[in-house]
């Protein structure tokens, strides 16, 4: 689905851009509103978890709704009955009709209904409502007010208006029933809006793009959960990047489409391929950049640069009296199709860990630590069995890399304190899953690779501390030897064919600068390292 909705997107942000050239978007605007709002409901898709196979999914409802809403506006766009423009109120009574059942969307459970009628009722007659204080408030000034109220002015009002819906249902939401009611009630609103458009004296543009601000807010969670991100910090230098790169893009937009409108026919269409390219430039540009480093673009830069359109295209449509659909198809396109390739890394620990585990409730790492006494004799490290996982950085902008490569040995004798570890780590075997960087790390400035290619740790004695040990020892690199600790869990002894299996969880930490590196605190001077060992006898 997500495939579709990308290539969907794409052809008709480039079909909007020509329409807009033209100033023949108006008159399909219904249908790049829908578009933009079936395509992100069916990303939103598998976030839906029912318990009740039977029931009407509650997306595929949302859909028929939003589609036969378009459907029965072209049908009846002659119409102008204000009773017209209240179907989907009628149908926001059908979650009503429903019966009870439990529903899961991005980890909000609702078993209530009466909610999700009351995100649908609010979401179908606000268009109208809004419509309504706007005429209210303007009689009123008129009739008792001594200042001069024209049009400019009521347009400025039922923008202050739709942005207090916006928030204020984006935080009722939020409270209630999570991002699930974000996306019932934009479905709604958006269903009223196409109903009505030519109706009533609504002012469509600012409804339709309200609408679009809803819509792609619901893009959000599935963002972050797909980046395996809990909250978007907006302390975060890469969030705040995405929001200043949404004003960016709907500012270039305005001029590149006044030179497209003014331009010769044979310059106009240099100016539309300039206008739909750029927005999708830029945004590649934002997501690339967190391959090169993690506090740069990304999916948090992604987030928040859909979270400031969704703040700027009313405010685009009240200035400039129209729509920016046509950077707001682009640009989530686009973002769709770069996830794949900037999802951060899931290291995955590659020990047979079943093979000890005792507690299927209680991970292997969370269980309390074996006696070294369990492991005595001579072991060797499995290499592709290993995991040595290292991160260094800022919090919020932390670099994790693995060493893929471990060899070595660990031997246990009778007297556990005297237990000796020797391990060898070929640089080489380094990744941080970003080539380029991989490469800079092997120069001199680093790990000067060609002079230095192994990293070496020596321990000569455990302690016991708890149901962990520390072995002391040394670790060398880049020529430099400095003593360290090094933290150790045995997880288990277990039997697997004819050998014996031991897995460590190892946990250390050192200062880099210690040994010949330079200093850099956008990069982090302590490197931590967790992991876990496999060995054999």
């Amino acid at each position: 689905m997500v495939n579709i909705t990308i290539a969907t997107f794409f052809i008709f942000s480039l079909l909007a851009h020509i329409l807009q050239q033209r100033n023949k978007l108006q008159y399909y605007k219904r249908l790049h509103f829908t578009v933009l709002g079936a395509g992100l409901l069916l990303v939103n898709y598998s976030a839906f978890e029912s318990q009740v196979e039977a029931t009407l999914p509650l997306p595929s409802f949302l859909l028929s709704v939003l589609g036969l809403s378009f459907i029965f506006a072209i049908i009846f766009k002659r119409i102008t009955s204000i009773a017209f423009a209240f179907l989907p109120v009628l149908a926001s009574f059908a979650f009503l009709l429903l019966p009870a059942y439990e529903l899961s969307y991005y980890g909000n459970v609702i078993t209530e209904n009466q909610k999700l009628f009351a995100f649908a009722l609010l979401g179908a007659i606000t268009p109208v409502l809004t419509h309504g204080v706007k005429l209210l408030v303007s009689s009123l000034v008129v009739k008792f007010g001594n200042v001069i109220w024209k049009e400019q002015q009521e347009n400025q009002l039922e923008t202050l208006i739709t942005y207090t819906f916006i928030g204020g249902l984006t935080l009722m939401s939020a409270q209630v029933i999570g991002a699930l009611g974000l996306i019932v009630a934009a479905t709604f609103y958006l269903s009223t809006t196409i109903l009505s458009e030519d109706k009533l004296g609504i002012n469509n543009i600012l409804a339709f793009s309200a609408s679009a601000s809803l819509f792609l807010l619901t893009l959000i969670p599935f963002l972050l959960t797909y980046g395996n991100f809990e909250v978007l910090d907006f302390s975060r230098g890469e969030v705040l990047a995405g929001l200043f790169v949404s004003g960016l893009l709907l500012m270039f937009h305005r001029i590149f489409l006044r030179f497209a409108t003014n331009s010769q026919t044979s310059w106009s269409y240099l100016y539309i391929a300039k206008n739909y390219l750029f927005p999708l430039f830029i945004t590649f540009v934002l997501a690339i950049l967190y391959t090169q480093k993690e506090n740069l673009g990304g999916i948090l830069s992604l987030s928040a640069l859909v979270i400031g359109l969704a703040i700027l295209t009313p405010i685009k449509s009240y200035s400039s009296n129209r729509v920016s659909i046509p950077v707001d198809l682009g640009v989530i396109a686009m973002v769709l199709f770069m996830l794949p390739y900037i999802k951060p890394v899931e290291i995955e620990e590659k020990s047979d860990l079943e093979l000890i585990q005792k507690d299927e409730k209680v991970s292997v790492e969370e269980q309390k630590g074996e006696s070294l006494e369990i492991a005595k004799g001579n072991w060797d490290v499995v290499s592709d069995k290993s995991t040595l996982k290292f991160a260094l950085g800022p919090e919020k902008a932390r670099t994790e890399g693995v060493f893929n490569e471990i060899k070595g040995t660990f031997q246990v004798p009778a007297d556990i304190t005297r237990s000796k570890f020797f391990i060898q780590i070929p640089v080489e075997s380094l990744s941080t899953f970003v080539d380029l960087r991989d490469d800079h790390l092997m120069e001199a400035e680093y790990f000067d690779v060609e002079k230095y290619p192994t990293l070496l740790f020596r321990s000569n004695q455990v302690v016991a501390n708890g149901d962990e040990y520390t072995a002391k020892g040394s670790f060398k690199m880049k020529g430099i030897e400095r003593e360290i600790d090094v933290h150790f869990k045995v997880l288990g002894v277990a039997d697997a064919e004819d050998k014996k299996v031991l897995i460590l969880n190892v946990k250390s930490s050192l200062d880099r600068t210690k040994f010949g590196m330079d200093s850099d605190p956008s990069i982090g001077d302590i490197v931590d390292f967790d992991f876990q060992v496999q060995l054999e006898k």
